[in-house]
């Protein structure tokens, strides 16, 4: 993969995550670019919905985003 495409803008102070349903990797990418090189670069989320109920079921909310891995069981 080409990452270079992936320019950052030293001004940008926040990366704010919320329910995308076009995802991809290199959005995930981008932000972990601000977060690591924007010294002070907060990570804000709109909402932590588990769950995104919809036509009698449930599929993944954006909490999924902002934490993509699930907790660990002990």
């Amino acid at each position: 993969m080409d990452f270079s495409s992936i320019t950052s803008d030293p001004d940008v102070g926040a990366v704010l995550c919320g329910l995308d349903m076009h995802m991809n990797y290199k959005k995930f990418a981008k932000a972990f670019k601000y977060l690591r090189d924007n010294e002070g670069c907060l990570f804000m989320a709109t909402n932590l919905d588990s769950t995104f109920p919809t036509h009698g079921t449930v599929h993944p909310g954006s909490e999924s985003l902002v934490s993509p891995a699930p907790p660990a069981r002990h």
